[in-house]
Order: structure tokens, then sequence, then C-alpha cells
């Protein structure tokens, strides 16, 4: 019997080009599905031959040859694994693209009519029954942990089909689905063998591994759905059979980065200080990330996981009002997770942030004290905070107490990772079905506004990620946030009156929503006599009236000729999209100041700062010398290399003869070349000329000017 074992997909979410191949996307694709290759593992010790396909991967190649119809893509997909010729599929699923795997599974069958369609994973499991009756080409689904009860499933499959006889197994009977008993959990999880990551290729892209640390997280928060797939019970591998794992990834892939899986890795102290003694006596230098509860750590816990390589932690606080705490069974002190957010940041560790908002009991206080834990988490340099929209996860209790409260909305949750926006296909079955697909609706909030709501969640992303340490000045300055933003919604709406839904989502999404904040803020930063939000705001104004190098389509595609081949006619540029830009601050110490939440002095004299693009959302932020500001201005793709150092010479008054002033112009361009700010390029017809060129470079052979132009490259970074 042959297995085809499918991912569920993520990626598919992400249909914007620019979206799908931003490295944060491409981490989501490359991520390999520990469930999956769990059971394909499970399956190899059997005698079968399991086949898996990446979903995730299938789909960015799609885009990567430069497809764009999602609905081209789902029949390439469909033909792709039906042509696999194997007798059972099956899918794996999660919440956010349930609707897509059911057309994929659909369209298998139709192709496959002999084949087996199985359905497993968190979302397949809690609408079963639902899924059964709606669905008649799914055939079967298999709730739960499955290693142990798919093999018992296939066997019953090609034999005897005494389906009663398979835990966890839901399927079709003369009188509608029969439930079996739910499979009992997986207690040994170390006589699992090593997930197949050889099956899909992903290890071959990455510099880390994911490792099943563990399953089960003892805690009942409200509107999670881990409990429920997981039976709430706690377990965890011992660290001899992490470190064999680690060792295992090491020797076939190379790999020394793991991120340990596992819905709260630190709930058991004793254990997780077991694994980080073993991991340093074992000395081989593992780095390592995990998830955490903040009132489940310490001070002292961390020093320790720092000291065995712990270099991020996933932090699940959810809000940052206690009263919401208590409401959804979280029951943290936000005022701790607060510190320990603040002490692993200070001991190195990457941190990321989860809040959501929307919960049916919340106000607009309550969304406030969210915002400034995520203010709080933008301050510190390590930490990501993140807004999500809450979610009615199937089957949570949030779903049971308010499933007859439900409203379908344009962007109702980004738990569900939704893109840009939704697939009419997937809307069409989610209105149908709304119990089988309620987390692409919304509780209804009678405190707050969902549209505004909606909105605000977009602009703290837009302005986290944009214009980070302006608004945390503001916050510094004014610590509720939620009334700012009240006043700029309003403005922005005088503006752009009538957006809703996705098209709130791209506004800010692009960088008019940037362009406005700051045109708004400039009308009132009068109201705040703050220095640290004067100076924020001054370098984010002049960032973006900053002009910004677009190449001429005239130059060639190769770039970042070597110096020993310069020539005279070659141009200099800015490297892609970085500019320059003057102030009045010193902003390594603005930033150092606010972030230490005080008032920075007061600089007079004028500042020049190059900024360069590091990622979609990042940008790395140098100080440099006048007199290197005046020569990253001249490179404006405009002048050539010869007008370059001709107009520059006029800038080293110290230096009487001509030829020095320009050597002292080609040595500073050499140093800014060298620490990358710059490009040079070479028109088409000169590029394709036979003479090699460099002679103009040899012309100008004089040491003693050299250091004169050096020190002009004296920067610190911001």
């Amino acid at each position: 019997m042959n297995v085809h074992l499918l991912t569920a997909p993520t990626a598919t979410e992400f249909t914007n080009r620019t979206d799908l191949l931003s490295e944060a996307v491409l981490q989501t694709v490359y991520h390999p599905n520990l469930g999956v290759l769990s059971l394909a593992a499970v399956l190899e010790g059997r005698g079968y031959i399991p086949k898996v396909t990446s979903l995730n991967q299938f789909f960015h190649s799609y885009v990567e040859r430069g497809g764009s119809s999602f609905p081209e893509f789902e029949q390439l997909a469909i033909r792709h694994i039906a042509a696999s010729e194997s007798d059972v599929f099956g899918f794996s699923t999660i919440c956010s693209s349930y609707p897509l795997t059911l057309r994929l599974a659909k369209g298998v069958k139709a192709l496959r009519p002999d084949s087996t369609i199985v359905l497993g994973g968190p979302q397949a499991s809690v609408v079963d029954r639902e899924t059964l009756t709606a669905f008649p080409f799914v055939d079967f689904i298999l709730r739960g942990e499955a290693e142990r009860s798919l093999p018992n499933f296939l066997e019953e499959l090609s034999d005897h089909r005494d389906f009663s006889s398979v835990p966890g197994l839901t399927y079709r009977a003369p009188f509608g689905p029969v439930r079996n008993g739910n499979p009992p959990v997986i207690e040994d999880l170390e006589s699992l063998p090593l997930p197949a990551y050889h099956l899909t290729g992903e290890l071959d892209r990455l510099d880390w591994a994911s490792l099943d640390a563990g399953r089960g997280c003892p805690f009942a928060c409200t509107f999670c759905s881990t409990n429920d797939f997981f039976r709430r019970r706690f377990r965890l591998k011992s660290p001899a059979r992490l470190l064999e794992e680690m060792h295992a990834l090491e020797a076939k892939y190379g790999i020394r980065k793991f991120d340990l899986v596992h819905d709260m890795f630190t709930v058991d102290r004793k254990r997780v200080t077991a694994f980080c003694e073993a991991l340093l006596a074992d000395g081989g230098g593992y780095q390592w990330i995990c998830s955490a509860r903040t009132d489940c750590i310490d001070e002292a816990l961390v020093d320790l996981m720092v000291a065995a390589g712990c270099i991020g932690l996933f932090f699940g606080i959810e809000s940052g009002s206690a009263r919401i705490q208590r409401i959804m069974d979280k029951n943290l002190d936000p005022k701790r997770a607060l510190e320990m957010v603040a002490y692993a940041d200070r001991k190195g560790i990457k941190t990321t942030v989860s809040l959501i908002m929307g919960f049916p009991e919340e106000t607009w206080e309550d969304i406030g004290e969210s915002v400034a834990f995520y203010m709080h988490s933008l301050r510190c340099a390590k930490s990501s905070p993140q807004l999500n929209l809450l979610a009615p996860l199937a089957e949570t209790p949030l779903y049971t107490r308010h499933q007859d409260e439900l409203t379908l909305t344009e962007l109702c949750s980004d738990m569900s990772h939704q893109g840009r926006g939704q697939d009419e296909a997937d809307l069409e079955m989610i209105r149908r079905y709304p119990r089988i697909f309620p987390n692409f609706y919304v509780i209804r909030t009678p405190f707050l506004d969902r549209d505004c709501l909606t909105e605000l969640r977009e602009f703290f992303i837009m302005a986290g990620e944009h214009l980070g340490w302006l608004m945390v000045a503001l916050h510094r300055a004014q610590p509720n946030l939620v009334n700012l933003f009240f006043r700029w919604r309003e403005h922005r709406i005088s503006i752009h009156a009538g957006l809703q839904g996705t098209a709130v989502r791209e506004y800010y999404l692009g960088e008019d929503s940037r362009k406005d904040f700051i045109g708004f803020m400039s009308l009132i930063a009068g109201e705040y006599a703050d220095r640290g939000v004067a100076a924020m705001l001054e370098y984010y104004e002049n960032s973006l009236s900053a002009e910004k190098l677009q190449p001429p389509r005239c130059w060639r595609a190769y770039h970042s000729i070597p110096v020993s081949q310069w020539r005279s006619d070659d141009i200099p540029a800015r490297r892609g999209g970085a500019i320059v830009i003057e102030a009045k601050w010193d902003l390594p110490k603005v930033i150092a100041s606010l972030r230490g939440g005080e008032e920075p002095e007061f600089e007079g004299v004028a500042r020049y700062y190059f900024r360069q693009p590091v990622s979609d959302a990042l940008a790395r932020v140098a100080g440099i010398s006048p007199l290197a500001a005046a020569a990253l201005l001249l490179c404006d793709g405009d002048s050539n290399l010869e007008q370059f150092m001709y107009t520059l010479s006029d800038r080293f008054p110290t230096l009487n003869a001509p030829g020095d002033r320009r050597l002292a112009s080609l040595e500073l361009l050499k140093g800014l070349y060298a620490k990358g700010y710059v490009e040079m390029f070479r028109i088409a017809p000169a590029a394709e000329a036979s003479h090699e060129g460099g002679e103009f470079i040899r012309e100008y052979r004089d040491p003693r000017v050299v250091a004169s132009a050096q020190n002009t490259l004296l920067s610190q970074e911001a």
C-alpha cells in the first residue's frame, strides 16, 4: 500500500509575491512539519515507503517560476498529488488553511476515485463529524497523536476493515459518522524515531532544525486548542534523547541551531535545568530556542539557559491587562511578565512577545494596557512584539461559550495567519459551514468598535516596524497611545475616507501610511515638549523626505565592479534604497536614552547618518562625517567617477595640489565602497567595450594623502 502524506499549507495565504519571497515567509515555507515527518518515519519503520509533499514548498516553487494565479496553483497541486499513484492520501490540517486543504482533497478524489482520503491534525480532529457530514470525498479522519493509530488504521484498511478497533478514528457508517474513543497519548516519546527530514529536503536550505522536544500543555487557556489535541498531558523528552537528536542532525546536515518545539518547554524547572546541564557537559556549543511562560522561569533559570546556548524565547503573553488574564484563564502577572522580557533582553536573548486583542469582555482600557506592553517590548533591542486579533478556535471553551455570537468580517483574525486578503473560494466554504471554520469569524465585542480595533492592530504593526523609536518616544511622553490612535484615525479618515477591511491592511502595508502619520505628528508636535519625540520625529521626517535612488534602466544588471577595474566613466551610486540624513541629534545617544526610559540631552550640532535597508522592516543607521555625507550625496547614479572626484576635491582645502585633492576623493569613495555603502555601475555600451580598463585608477599613486581621506570614514552604529 502506497501512502502519500501532505503537510498543511500556510504560505498559500500570502498570495502577494513580495510577501511570499520575504525572509519571514520563507522561514515558514521551509519550516519542517514535525507531525507529518514523524508519521512518515513511523511508516518507514513498518516497511512502508511513504511519499511526503510539502505544499508550502510546492507553492513557493510555483511563485518563483512566475506563477500568480491561485486557481492555477490549486489545479497544478491537485494533478501533482494525484500523479503519485498512491493508495492513501493523508492530509495534515490546521485551521487557517483548512478550506484549501479540503478543496485539494476533493480534487485528488475526483482524479483518483478509488483512493482513500484521510485527514488528520489539529483542525480535522475537532470538527471531524461535521467534516464527514459536509464533505463526502473525505473518507476518514484520524484524530490526535497518530504515530500509533495510523499503522493500525492502514492494516485494517488493507485487511479486515474492522475500523471500530482503531482508536481516534472517525468514519462513516450507515446511520452517520462514528467516532471511536480518543487515542491514548504517547507517553514514551523516545520510542518514536527521528522525524523523516530526508523526505522533504527542508534542512538542505536551513541552518537550523525543529526538534520535537515534547508534547502537551498542562494549562487551560480558554482560547487555545492545543490542550484538546494533546489531552493536556505534559511530556518532555530526556536530555540524553534531545542531545542524541542534535548530534544526529549535526552529523547529517551540519546543523547546530535548534527550535525545541513544545508549547510550554519550561513548565518543569527541574527537567529544563537537567537539559541545560547536559548541554554544558556535552560541550557541543549548540544554540536553541523554545517557548516559555513568564511565570515558569526566573532570572537564575534564564542565566543557566543562556550559558547552555539558549538564544530565543517565545512568550505568549496574550494580554497586558490583569483583568483579561483572569478572564482567559492565563493568569499571568503583566508586571512580572514585563520584567522577564526585559531581563531576557539584557541577557542577549531574542524574544517574541505575542499579544491578542478582541476578547468579548475587553474594553479600550484593556486594549491600552496591551498596547503599553507592546511598546515596552518594542523598546527592548532583541524583542519582537506581535499583535493578533482573537480567533474563536473550534471546540475551545471560548468558542463553546460564544458560538452563537460569531460574525464573518474581512481580516477577522491574524491568529489565522491571513495574508493581505481572503480567497473567494475559501469564503464560499466558510460562509456555508461556520461550525467547521469558526476561526474565520469574530466574536462580538460589545465594548469595542470592531473596525476601529482592526485598524488599531494594523496601525501599531506598521508603526512598530517602521517608526519604532518614534513610537517608543511617544509612549514615554504619553503612556496611553490608544488616545493618540483615536486622533490619528480621525485624521486618516479625513484624508482617506472609505477604507475598510483589506483596503485598510493594504494602506498600512504601504509607505503612504508612514508619510501620512509623520505629517500628522508634525501638525501636533507642539503638544509634546519632549526631546525624544522631537529627535525621532525629525529623524523619520528626514528619512521619508530624503531622495531614494532608483537605478536608471540603462545600467547593467551586474554591479559592484571591483576597485581595480574602475574607469572614469563608471557611475558610483548608493547601495539600493540607502539615504543620507541630516539631524541635530546624536541618534545613538537618543536611542540609548529611550531604551533606558530617560529624556535625551539636546544636541545643537548638525550630524549626518547613512540609513541602509537590511530587510523590509529593518534598517542599519551609521553616523558619518559631513565629508562622507557630501560624498554619498554625490553618488546619485548621475555623475560618473571623474565628475565625482572633481566635484568633491573642493572639500579638501588642506591639500594644495589638485591631483592630491582628487586622490583624496577617490580614497574616500574606495572606503565607502569597502563598507558596502556604494556600488559601482557601468552603462551597457561601456560595459561591452573590449578594453579591460583600470588605467584610470592606476594614475593616482600618492599615499601621503590616503590618511586624510580615510579619517573621514570614522562612524558609529546607531
